[in-house]
């Protein structure tokens, strides 16, 4: 018998707002990139692509990414934004 990983049970499927409002949220409450990438131990460059949506931009032909993040890390980053909201 296989145990479903916590991702298959759905512990880690917690909403998060859309890109946009995840970056008003932390400028709003005066936190840098860095500060949220030293809270959720991730990458300053993590922060930026959960930050942006993923597209193309048809001037320069060039494609960007975006990222959601996943496992414990979305937990955690739904919690601060939830905190920094209140702080807002």
């Amino acid at each position: 018998m296989r145990f479903k990983t916590w991702e298959e049970q759905g512990e880690y499927d917690v909403p998060l707002p859309p890109p946009s409002e995840r970056k008003r949220i932390r400028k709003a409450a005066g936190w840098t990139q860095d500060q949220v990438a030293d809270r959720l131990a991730v990458s300053r460059h993590t922060v930026k692509l959960c930050e942006q949506r993923a597209g193309y931009d048809p001037s320069t032909g060039r494609r960007f990414s975006g990222r959601e993040p996943r496992g414990q890390i979305r937990v955690a980053y739904n919690t601060l934004l939830r905190v920094l909201l209140g702080s807002a």
